[in-house]
Formats: C-alpha cells, structure tokens, sequence
C-alpha cells in the first residue's frame, strides 16, 4: 500500500546500469531512450525495477572511486534515473553493492585495501570495521540524495548475503543487518522524519547449504520484508520446459512464505537460467 492509502504490489524486473536499455543514461547519451525503456516496463504491467547503485563488471561503472569520493558521473546518472523513475511512475528496489562481481573482480575494486580502501580481504566484508564505516557512508550518501524520491521502493542493504563474505561463518549475516539496517533506518529517521523499507536478499541454494541463515533472511527484526533469489540446479538454472521450473518456483516460493511466517511479506526478485557452481563456491553465474 502507497502512502496514499493506494494498493500496489512490486511486479518485477531486474535491470542494470550497463545493460542496453539503462547505459545510455550514462553521460546523458540518450535520456529518452531510456524514457521510453520505462514506459515500455510501465505499460506492459512493471511497478518496480531492481538495481544496483554500481556495477562491477567493468571498470566504468564504481559509485565510488577513490573508496569515500562519489564518482560525477555516476551521480548524475542516478539524479537523472529518479527524474525518470517519478515521471514514469515506477519505483526502485536499490541495492548498494553489486556483490557479485565485486567477488569476482575484488583485486580492481575501490575497496580493495590494494586501491586505497578500507577492505584487505573480500571474506572480511561483512566483519571489517572500515568496511563497515564504508558501507555506512555510501548508505548515508544514497539515503541523504535520493531516499526522500517517491520512487525510492526499498533498501536491498545487502545483495545476497553470504557466508563467504564474513568468513565462511554464517553467523556473521544476522549482526550485520542488525548494524546495518539500524544504523539507516536511525539516519533516515533522523533526516526526514521516516525511513524506507529494507531487505537483504540472498541466493536461495545458500539456504539450504547453510540453513542457518534462513532466520537471518526471513525472521530478522531489522528488516521489513522477506527477499530471495530463486535457483535451483536442473530445473531453473538449466530448464528443458516451461512446467518444471514453474514447480520449483511454487515449491521454493512455499517454502519462502512459511519460512517468513504471517506477518512478513515475502517475494523474489531474481530468477532465471544460470550457473551454481561458480564464485564463493555455490554461487551463480
């Protein structure tokens, strides 16, 4: 439900900076172009798109460069996107970190302590105290500029946590989000009165490798609404028909569903063909 009492659901589409539709945002190349992508999202039964404030793949797209210096062009490209986003009508779920080839790729990343960051290790993201402080300020840079835009839907605060990421401990996810999402929802307060939603989305064959994240996932009290990725090796990651990867996704959806209990929406916002055994060990490609 909006804020003027209106229904509405998230119905989904996962898009990124640099993919054709969004990139020519970027310097402004082409600012209907990707007006008329939206509408087209907009028209066709999209309320929310899911993004990444910065994608990793390449060495063009870092919100920050140095680590604490907020890149220009990246920031006018986010101005721009709201501008649109409003226009449009549709809204954002943002998530800060483009976790997956950030792994990958963590020897170029501005992070890295190698680059000037405050991270020596990508095992360490979610226990390093300077990460932590890092994360923090691009959160409060993000939350300060565009968490006011009506188009602003939720904070992804984490995309798909996992126990690689603190160490191999999967204890390590439930007191980051509980610093994490405290810490902005107080700032947000603080600043405007309110704060927006938050998740941490997580991809869904690490809860059965690691069953001990489910509560992190789908009971933690710092968090607003349930969010998974749903994978499954040989029906939705490499599907050979349409009917077996819509049972899985019933079942996995199911299971979300009881998991986060009656009180706590849940949904996924990524699916789809791809690899499981790649990255921290049992992550897709």
């Amino acid at each position: 439900m909006t804020d003027d009492g209106s229904p509405w659901t998230p119905i989904g589409h996962n898009d990124a900076i640099t993919w054709p539709e969004l990139a020519p945002l970027f310097r402004r190349r082409d600012i209907a172009a990707v007006e008329r992508h939206l509408v087209w999202l907009r028209d066709h039964g999209v309320t929310c798109i899911r993004l990444m404030l910065e994608y990793c793949h390449g060495e063009h797209r870092y919100l920050e460069r140095p680590a604490g210096r907020f890149v220009p062009n990246m920031v006018r490209f986010w101005d721009d996107l709201f501008v649109l986003l409003e226009k449009v009508g549709l809204r954002v779920l943002l998530t800060p970190f483009d976790t997956f080839f950030m792994w990958i790729r963590w020897r170029h990343h501005p992070y890295a302590r190698a680059n000037g960051g405050p991270c020596t290790a990508r095992r360490t993201w979610l226990t390093c105290p300077d990460t932590r402080a890092a994360i923090k300020q691009r959160l409060a840079f993000a939350s300060d500029r565009w968490g006011g835009s009506p188009a602003l839907f939720a904070w992804d605060i984490w995309n798909e946590i996992h126990p690689a990421h603190g160490g191999d401990d999967p204890a390590t996810a439930a007191p980051f989000i509980a610093d994490i999402a405290g810490w902005l929802r107080d700032h947000e307060i603080e600043r405007r009165g309110y704060a927006n939603l938050q998740t941490v989305s997580v991809f869904g064959p690490e809860l059965i490798n690691h069953p001990s994240l489910v509560e992190a996932i789908f009971r933690h009290p710092a968090l607003d609404f349930a969010n998974t990725h749903l994978y499954e090796k040989g029906s939705i990651d490499a599907p050979r028909d349409t009917v077996a990867p819509a049972l899985t996704v019933a079942r996995l959806m199911r299971a979300a569903v009881t998991e986060a209990g009656t009180a706590r929406p849940v949904f996924d916002s990524e699916h789809g063909p791809c690899g499981t055994s790649f990255g921290h060990g049992s992550a897709h490609q």
